[in-house]
């Protein structure tokens, strides 16, 4: 959901909510079997969060947010509802390993997400490189 603002729900449920009731409000025969499959989740997992029986762990939100290619910010935003409402403590791996994708802004991603950034830097590591002016 690209418009979303994230910063006005108050937990992770309410959120994925939000967001099959959005992708339902676009066409009404989606159900939650089509949006399991689509962000690689069970039907009967995703109706349990929905139903308050149980709690969106860290690893599924980052997975829904995949697949709905969240942006850096939005997936902030989600991670944080996650971890505000999570009876398991996160464990500090999951943390680090997403905070080690986040470490870039958005504008500094964006000056570097065209495909040729990657090939120029890795000039960087060919035998003989010099860099010359």
């Amino acid at each position: 959901m690209e418009g979303m603002d994230c910063t006005r729900l108050t937990n992770a449920t309410e959120w994925l909510e939000q967001v099959l009731q959005e992708k339902i409000r676009k066409n009404p025969s989606y159900s939650l079997r089509a949006f399991s499959k689509m962000v690689s989740v069970s039907p009967s997992y995703l109706s349990r969060i929905l139903s308050h029986q149980r709690s969106l762990n860290f690893k599924t939100a980052l997975k829904i947010c995949e697949a709905l290619a969240y942006g850096p910010v939005q997936k902030e935003q989600i991670i944080t509802l996650v971890k505000k409402e999570s009876a398991k403590p996160i464990h500090k791996d999951e943390c680090k390993q997403e905070e080690s994708h986040m470490s870039l802004t958005v504008d500094a991603f964006a000056a570097v997400s065209d495909w040729y950034h990657y090939g120029i830097t890795q000039l960087f590591f060919t035998e003989n490189f010099s860099i010359r002016t």
